[in-house]
């Protein structure tokens, strides 16, 4: 059966199989097909699990191109841990059902073909069919003050906590269901903190809605408007906000526009945890020089993204020395990579730019 999803709820759609884990674990709360909130921890503590409960994969049978035969994996007991790399088949109750061979794919007890590994990855991951549909979630209570402030201090606010766990502020079950995580992550936290007397106020309410959460004291109407437009024309443009502090967030504001622009201009993806932590190291590097007043290469950068905007795409690929003898020559390693003729954007041909720079460089 063909599947529908949001565009403005990506998912994480890996299931990749491990032999070193227990227990089962889906990144996104759409897999799941029956769900219970619940908190707890695993890998010491390092990753939170807010609920528990059923996922339904549709997967292919064969991963020959011209077989269409597809079929479902059911596992129950599943875990779900937003933080994940990725979703994790474990031995548990996927091993109770279903057997895996590295040349047959995943057979059920009967012996009969219940999935295929996807052979153009390298770890053994499912060859999906399609994208899941989630049981649809119940209403809850709105948001607390004491929730709100939780927000605000780990998330900045309520739009952002729900695009990182794939929700949507558009929708009220994407949002009920946001506001069953957050009290599943408070309720953690409560626990783990010796001396807290609960982690929710029941006294103070709203009604949680979409003017009241925009009408933050260092938010105006004119900001809130701009983020509502900056995120219909893409959905990615404030995604790694809550990587960034208020002032970092201010400078990407007048330099980049947003967060999404700032990290492709520097080859880095707004959905990937390392890449925007190595966003952030980045941009305090340049905000570092701009307050020792060494800002005129950092504007002369700027000039040149405006007139290009792949003119630095690629200088990830090169070390400071090398990019030093770029500019000289070149102007920026845009340049450099187009006059050999390749493609800033392609990692395959940054990589031979590199190799043509270090022997042009030799022989300089």
């Amino acid at each position: 059966m063909a599947m529908s999803m949001s565009p403005h709820s990506p998912m994480c759609p890996d299931w990749v199989f491990s032999n070193n884990s227990d227990v089962s674990i889906a990144k996104d709360r759409g897999w799941f097909t029956s769900y219970t909130p619940f908190a707890s921890r695993l890998m010491n503590g390092d990753l939170a699990v807010i609920g528990i409960g059923s996922v339904e994969i549709p997967v292919r049978l064969r991963s020959n191109r011209t077989d269409k035969r597809h079929g479902t994996i059911r596992i129950n007991e599943v875990l779900h841990v937003p933080t994940a790399v990725c979703n994790i088949l474990g031995r548990g109750d996927f091993l109770d059902t279903y057997s895996i061979s590295t040349l047959d794919g995943v057979k059920d007890k009967m012996g009969r073909t219940a999935a295929c590994f996807d052979k153009e990855k390298r770890l053994f991951c499912l060859k999906l069919s399609g994208r899941p549909v989630g049981a649809r979630y119940h209403a809850n209570k709105p948001y607390t003050a004491t929730e709100k402030a939780w927000l605000k201090q780990h998330y900045k606010d309520e739009y952002h906590f729900l695009q990182q766990h794939s929700l949507s502020i558009y929708k009220d079950e994407d949002r009920e269901e946001g506001r069953a995580i957050v009290r599943s992550f408070i309720a953690a936290e409560a626990e783990g903190s010796a001396g807290t007397e609960g982690a929710l106020d029941s006294n103070t309410e709203d009604d949680g809605s979409l003017p009241d959460l925009l009408s933050q004291d260092d938010v105006d109407d004119d900001d809130a408007n701009s983020l509502l437009l900056e995120l219909e024309e893409d959905p990615m443009s404030h995604l790694a906000d809550y990587y960034f502090t208020g002032k970092q967030l201010d400078w990407i504001k007048e330099h980049y526009k947003h967060s999404g622009n700032f990290l492709l201009c520097y080859g880095l993806k707004a959905f990937d945890e390392e890449d925007c932590r190595e966003g952030k190291a980045i941009l305090e590097a340049i905000m570092d020089d701009e307050d020792d007043g060494d800002s005129d290469d950092a504007n002369s950068f700027l000039d040149e993204l405006e007139d290009d905007p792949m003119s630095h795409l690629a200088d990830y690929n090169f070390t400071e020395k090398q990019l030093g003898w770029i500019k000289k020559h070149y102007g920026h390693s845009g340049n450099f990579l187009l006059n050999h003729g390749l493609k800033p954007f392609d990692d395959n041909d940054c990589r031979e730019g590199r190799a043509i720079l270090e022997v042009m460089m030799e022989d300089d």
